[in-house]
Formats: structure tokens, C-alpha cells, sequence
């Protein structure tokens, strides 16, 4: 469903219609500066399709 992509420190995602935007703007717990169209890295869509990866153990 529609939900906020974190793609960096300042800068957010969200994956929905356009619609669904226009209705958690109005939700948004903060204060948005800039809104436009366009595409998150992969990276990103990776980490929110599979979570972190998992961190060795141990020493090396």
C-alpha cells in the first residue's frame, strides 16, 4: 500500500498514487518543502522489500 520511503537524511519517498499523496500531505508530521514526481534508488526499494541486511558475526 501507500506508504513514506526513506531515500536520505533530508529527503523522503512516497510510494502510492498520486491521490494518496495528496491525502498524507495533509497527515505529514512535519514540514514539506519540496514535492515532485519521481523515482527512489534501488537501494532503497531493496531495504524496504527485504529490511537490512543482516550483519556478519564475529570478527571478520
Amino acid at each position: 500500500g501507500p506508504g513514506w520511503l526513506p531515500e536520505a537524511p533530508d529527503r523522503l519517498f512516497f510510494l502510492g498514487p498520486w491521490e494518496a499523496l495528496r491525502e498524507a500531505l495533509g497527515a505529514f508530521p512535519g514540514e514539506m518543502l519540496e514535492v515532485s514526481r519521481g523515482t527512489p534508488s534501488l537501494e532503497s526499494l531493496f531495504l524496504r522489500l527485504f529490511g537490512p541486511a543482516p550483519r556478519p558475526r564475529g570478527g571478520r
